[in-house]
Formats: structure tokens, sequence, C-alpha cells
């Protein structure tokens, strides 16, 4: 998305007050008249919250409001965050830091670390923007807590670390709701916590308040900009605000005047407030990592269980987010330069004996591939692998499920329920959106290798980490489930490229590439020095693909579905994970030297997997991936309920 638009007043800036701006958060004493010069203007830069549901929302009390409140004044610390954008961070880091003052905590938080939060969680897809908003602001807060502004600076340019997620988990947010944004709620908001987080449509009138005083004139016809800041009392004339701007306002109370307060009009509030946030800080809570970072979430105003997903920092070091061939660093589990460093510190500090990297199949959401990193970690690192997951191109679940079950009508008018006519039916009316979906789930395997692509640059300083070790360096293996194995493919031929060692073991589950993909990457290197030195395939009978469904609606496996319609247009691939693609005259054909072929049954030792999406889930399956990679020198297999939650 492009930036937002610079108001007239700022591109006004003269270049010595740009040169001026300050670079980290400096506080104005709360006391200090204000300046008469004209302060530089900062980039209003805040995007109003979208409609969600799922907010809570406050509900005031029937406690009497007194006629007027006033701040404590000594709380405040009035920050200035110079020309630069990042007003949700100054705004929320000027709440959170009365409410540590009201607490009597020292020192003060980080804007920073609260913007940058903050843009990930926001609801606007892509990177390339200034802007954010006040929900994503407290998303973030509410994910992550928040560190301290000397322990994350402005100057600060690297993304999140473990180090830093540990300290910001001290500074929690509490309880926090959305405040209906009229009059009486805000009040009773400030009466029961002392300041609230809020965004506003901005004119000139915040420019250079007079005598303490934001002056609005509705017919002015100003250009519009949104700006967040703090509300921290309110008088019979309107509320009082904190900005973040230094030596600006100047509201007077008795004999003394307040640099950084202005008073906002009742009328220019109503006419032009955004959203408002009320919340209390968290309490420190030492606790186990559990399987959820929180159980509970907002919906519809009520609260209901969560989606499980493992806090980041549990599994930090284990997983990279890769969307359109470049580090994802939107929402939860976001990537950086930052973690890709941190995961080559971590295997030079630990030097595992085997890394195996895995790549998961196109029907996951974050969260899900988030969880499946979560519970496996224990047992790889019991057996002294280090695994690391590719989290890529998610969601195509919940698009593909959607497609089924909105066709799915039109498919019964057509033939009705009992026909044999109903896949074909569903493959034909579902073919152009479904295709395209998994097209372009196959360009983002092929994206992130190119020379310039994501994955292209985390296997450059994997390569570089093991070529350091020499003959010690760790065994190297893939693994990978359905349209994992395109991801691996690409992987392998940019890994050759590099002149990367061997791969020592290639596990496929039910992989959705296709036999013409299988016979340009894997196939050529099986066996070579430079390539793999052995493969394994777990794939269905094709009778159990064929009892196998998509979404309740298709009433065969995903692999049928992607071999009949959304590989091809015109015709019918064959797909390397289906039974029949082994098949020739009703016999097998003669798996390649260093290939084996397992059919999975419900008595199979090696894999019992009865659906194409239950492989991950299936022990027999885990556990043979761990007998593969190390043979006799498993020292822990897996658990049934390591194969549950993802």
């Amino acid at each position: 998305m492009a930036k937002r638009p610079v108001s007239p007043r700022v591109k006004n800036q003269t270049a010595a007050s740009k040169k001026a701006a300050s670079t980290s958060a400096k506080t104005i004493p709360a006391k200090k008249p204000a300046a008469a010069k004209k302060p530089s203007q900062p980039k209003l830069d805040v995007r109003r919250d979208s409609m969600d549901f799922r907010d809570l929302t406050y509900s005031a009390s029937l406690t009497p409001l007194p006629d007027e409140l006033y701040p404590v004044w000594p709380h405040l610390n009035v920050l200035d965050q110079g020309v630069q954008g990042a007003c949700t961070g100054f705004g929320l880091a000027a709440t959170i830091n009365y409410l540590r003052a009201s607490r009597g905590q020292k020192g003060l938080v980080s804007p920073a670390m609260l913007f940058a939060m903050a843009r990930r969680y926001d609801q606007w897809p892509g990177e390339n923007y200034d802007y954010s908003s006040a929900r994503g602001a407290m998303k973030g807060w509410h994910k992550h807590g928040v560190c301290l502004d000397k322990s994350w600076p402005l100057t600060r340019k690297a993304g999140i670390t473990p180090a830093l997620q540990q300290e910001a988990l001290d500074i929690p947010l509490g309880a926090y709701f959305r405040v209906f944004s009229r009059i009486n709620d805000v009040q009773a908001a400030l009466r029961d916590v002392g300041v609230l987080f809020a965004s506003a449509k901005t004119h000139g009138g915040w420019d250079a308040p007079r005598g303490g005083k934001i002056a609005w004139r509705p017919n002015a016809g100003e250009e519009d900009t949104g700006h967040a800041f703090c509300i921290i009392g309110y008088t019979r004339d309107g509320f009082l605000v904190q900005n973040s701007w230094g030596d600006w306002g100047g509201f007077t109370v008795g004999k003394h005047t307040y640099s950084g307060v202005a008073l906002w009009s009742y009328a220019d509030f109503e006419a032009n407030v955004w959203d408002v946030w009320v919340a209390q800080l968290g309490v420190k809570v030492n606790f186990e990592v559990t399987d959820t970072a929180s159980r509970y979430t907002a919906d519809g105003g009520v609260a209901r269980a969560a989606q499980p997903a493992p806090p980041q920092e549990s599994i930090y070091l284990h997983y990279l987010h890769i969307d359109n061939g470049r580090l994802d660093n939107q929402g939860q589990y976001a990537s950086d330069n930052t973690q890709l460093d941190a995961i080559i510190a971590s295997l030079q500090a630990s030097q595992p004996k085997h890394i195996v990297l895995y790549a998961h199949g196109g029907l996951n959401e974050v969260e899900s591939s988030a969880m499946r990193a979560f519970k496996w970690r224990p047992v790889f690192e019991a057996n002294g692998i280090y695994e690391l997951h590719f989290i890529w191109e998610t969601g195509l679940w919940s698009e593909l499920g959607d497609l089924l079950r909105i066709k799915k009508p039109a498919v019964d008018e057509r033939v009705g329920s009992a026909s044999s006519w109903w896949d074909n039916q569903v493959e034909k009316l579902t073919q152009p959106l479904g295709f395209s979906l998994w097209q372009e789930m196959k360009l983002d395997a092929q994206r992130a290798f190119v020379p310039q692509g994501a994955g292209t640059q985390v296997l450059k300083r994997l390569l570089a980490f093991l070529d350091g070790l020499g003959k010690a360096a760790p065994q190297v293996h893939l693994a990978g489930h359905s349209a994992g194995s395109i991801w691996h493919a690409h992987l392998l031929q940019r890994w050759q490229a590099l002149n990367g060692p061997q791969i020592a073991n290639l596990v496929l589950f039910a992989p959705a590439c296709t036999v013409a993909l299988y016979e340009q990457s894997f196939l050529p290197a099986l066996g070579k020095a430079k390539g793999i030195a052995q493969q394994k395939l777990l794939v269905l009978s094709d009778q159990a693909e064929q009892d196998d469904n998509v979404a309740q609606v298709y009433r065969k496996s995903l692999l049928y579905l992607v071999a009949n319609a959304y590989d091809n247009k015109t015709a019918r691939v064959p797909i390397l994970g289906m039974e029949v693609a082994h098949m020739d005259k009703g016999k097998y054909k003669p798996q390649p030297s260093g290939s084996t072929l397992v059919i999975a049954s419900s008595a199979s030792a090696q894999s019992s997997s009865r659906s194409h999406g239950g492989f991950d889930n299936d022990l027999p399956s885990m556990n043979n991936l761990l007998q593969t990679m190390l043979g006799s020198g498993v020292k822990r297999l897996f658990k049934d309920e390591e194969m549950k939650g993802y």
C-alpha cells in the first residue's frame, strides 16, 4: 500500500527542523511552560480501526463522576517524537508510562517497540507504508508486552529477540476494552483508570493550540490527518489530551502551565474522534510455557476459547515465516533478519549432529504450523536434532474450504447427492478459482528460492555455517508433507546451485508435487554426492485416497482434486503422492536405487495414516521419520499427545 499522504504543514518543514529532530524518545518535564516558537510537526500516520466485533467493550458503572478530573501531574512524562511518524507507539507509550508512574514504577517504555509491534498487527497487508492503527498497537502490547526505551531506542533497526521479548513480558497488558466514543463513557473510563489511549482525525488547530486549547474550525476545509495520543482528564469544556510533540500546548491550571497538554473541546471530540481504548497494566506472572499464548479471545463481546497457538518466543529459534519470496514481518509469528541471525547463532552454540528442514503442506494456517513446531520441538531436541520449520503460503485451506462449500449447492442441484458424477461436477465448478489458488501456492515456493529470495538467503547462511565446521558438520535432512514437496523441490535445486553438501535423507509424506517436478528435481539428485543419499515416500493406498474427502464436499482426497482439476486445466496430471503413480498394469513400478515406498495401512508399523492430511498426526509415520534420520540412535519417540492440537 502507498504511504499515507503527508499534510501540507508537514511538507513545509525546514531542513533545519528536520535535522534537529530527536532520534530517541525525549521527555519534556510536565510543568515546563510552553515555548513561544512553533514546534516542528511530525507525520500524522495513524489510521482508524476497522470494525471488529471481537473487540470487548467497556461498560461504565453508575458511580457518580466528578465535575472535573485532572491527572496526577507528576505522573506525566511528555515525549517528543520529532518529525517522524510512529504516533501510535508514542501515544500508547505515554499511556503506559502514566499507568506505571501511578504504581510507582520507574523507567519509560519503548515507543519504537510499540510502533514496530503495531505494524505487525494492523489490518493492512504488506509492509510498504508508515502508518498503523490503535488496535494494532493494543494487540502488539497484548501479544508481546513492551520493553524499556533504553533497551529498544528509536535508533534500533533490528527486530525483536528472545532477550528483548523476555524483558517485554515483564510489562504486560492486563484487561483492556474499546470505549464507545460517547462523552460520558470516556469520562467514566478516565475516572476508573486515569488515562486512555485514543486516535482521532486532526486539523490545523492541533499545530499550535492557543492558550492551551485546540482551536477547531468546522468549516475550514483543511486536509484531514490521523493522530494518536492519550486522554488524561476532563473539564466542563472538553477533554485534556497529552500529546507527544514536546513543547506543545500549554494548559494552565491555577498558577501552573503544563507543556504537552491541551484542551480538546467536546464538539471537536464528537466530530472527529476515531478510537478510544482503556487498559490496565497486567501482573507479572511466572509460568511454564503452555500450548497457547492466550487461551481466550474476544468474539462478539464475549470470551471464547482461542485457537491453540504457542507464544512466539517458545519457537523463535525453530521457524522462519516466508511469504511471497520474503521474510514475512507481519503477525504473531513474524520473521526478519534478526531472527535468522539468532537461529544461526543458536546452531553455532548447540553444534547439533542433525538438522532437519521441514516444510508443511499448503492446507495449514499460521497457528497450526506454529503449534506443530511447538509440539515436535522437545522430541527433536531429545534426539540431538535441530529442526527448522518453514511457514509458508498459509490460508489455502480456508479459501479452498470456502470455495467448495459455496459450490456445494450448485453441485447438489445438478447431480443429486447420490450421483457418481458428484466429484466431476465439483472439479468442474471449482476449477477456475481452485486452479488459481494452487498455482499461486506453487509460485510462492518458487519465489522463495530465486537468487534474491528469502529461502535462498537462509540457505546461504546455513551453508556458511556448515562450511565452517568442515567434516564435523551435522547431517542435513529434508522432510515435508503434501505441498511441502513442492517447496523442497525448489529448495533442493537452489541447494545444489549453491554447491551444498549431500542431503542425508529426504522424507515426503503424501507428496503433492507432480511426477514431472519430481523427475526434474529429486530423482536426478538421488544417490549423488551433491544430491540426496536416500529418500522415503509415504503415501496412502488408492482406496484410502478415494475414501478421503476435502471439506466434506469433495469425496476423494486433495491429491485427486489437484490431479484432476487444479494442477492443469486441460489434463489429468500424475501426482507423486498417489499410489496409482507408482503402478503399471496392476503392479508396482521398481523404485529407483536409494528410494523406499511405504503404503500406509492401519496394520503398518511404518505409517497408519488414513487420510491425506493425517500423516504428520500419525504416530508410526512420525516415528518412522525419526528412525530414518537416526537409525538405531533414536533416544525418544513421539507420543500420542504430541500428535494432537495442530
